[in-house]
């Protein structure tokens, strides 16, 4: 006769607990978020138009503030934040991820994902600013700078769509990825008409398109899928150890 055990109660999936991490995460970042744009709403649709304007009249405007300051990194890191989610749940859905892992080992995977996008972030604006100094004034630099962190708040605010239906939908991926990867081409045409406008990389000029377009848009994007192939290889190992 088998001994009886006791109740020890009931264990939560890992999908459950995914869920629970994704949900968590995005109401924090929406309250943030809220609470600065009904502290800053003026800030919000300068943002706006300086996403849909490229000439200088139209985008120049005082010396930043400090609340200006703030809010460009809120939005810089929503996007980053908001990227890093999708891919991280997109992975999970996929089946990429090692069964049966606990809560920290889904919070320091998704803070892999979170650390390479801020790498490749920075490592861009480094490849900018360079870009920048090189082609460019300092008056033109700026309104690029302008530019560049209207579009990337903008790009994030429109993230949320994807990102809230993957958590909380069984929606098909294949089309999530989709409106994803088209969200993100669509800011990279625009930033790069308005870099290729201010830095006056002439349209005539093939070889200089082409240099700027490998060197500033394709290389970075085969080293962060390189480094995010290692990074993922790296703990699925180590998670075999725990």
């Amino acid at each position: 006769m088998r001994g009886f055990e006791g109740y020890v109660g009931g264990q939560m999936g890992s999908g459950q607990a995914v869920n629970d991490l994704a949900f968590v995460m995005l109401l924090a970042l929406a309250f943030a978020f809220s609470l600065l744009f009904n502290a800053y709403p003026y800030l919000f649709g300068r943002m706006l138009r300086n996403v849909f304007h490229a000439k200088e009249r139209e985008s120049s405007f005082d010396a930043s503030t400090g609340n200006e300051g703030l809010f460009r990194s809120f939005m810089d890191f929503q996007a980053l934040f908001l990227a890093s989610l999708f891919l991280f749940l997109a992975g999970y859905r996929s089946g990429l991820f090692p069964a049966g892992m606990d809560m920290d080992n889904y919070l320091l995977l998704f803070g892999f994902f979170f650390a390479v996008a801020l790498l490749f972030y920075f490592s861009k604006r480094f490849l900018y600013l360079l870009l920048g100094f090189t082609f460019a004034s300092p008056e033109q630099y700026r309104l690029w700078r302008v530019g560049y962190s209207a579009g990337i708040g903008f790009w994030g605010v429109t993230l949320y769509l994807p990102v809230v239906i993957l958590a909380f939908t069984r929606m098909d991926l294949h089309w999530l990825l989709f409106v994803f990867v088209l969200l993100f081409l669509l800011w990279r045409i625009a930033l790069n008409y308005k870099t290729i406008s201010l830095f006056e990389l002439r349209f005539g000029n093939i070889l200089y398109i082409f240099l700027y377009l490998c060197a500033q848009e394709m290389m970075p994007l085969l080293c962060l899928y390189e480094g995010m192939k290692y990074m993922y290889n790296l703990f699925e190992i180590n998670t075999l150890w725990v």
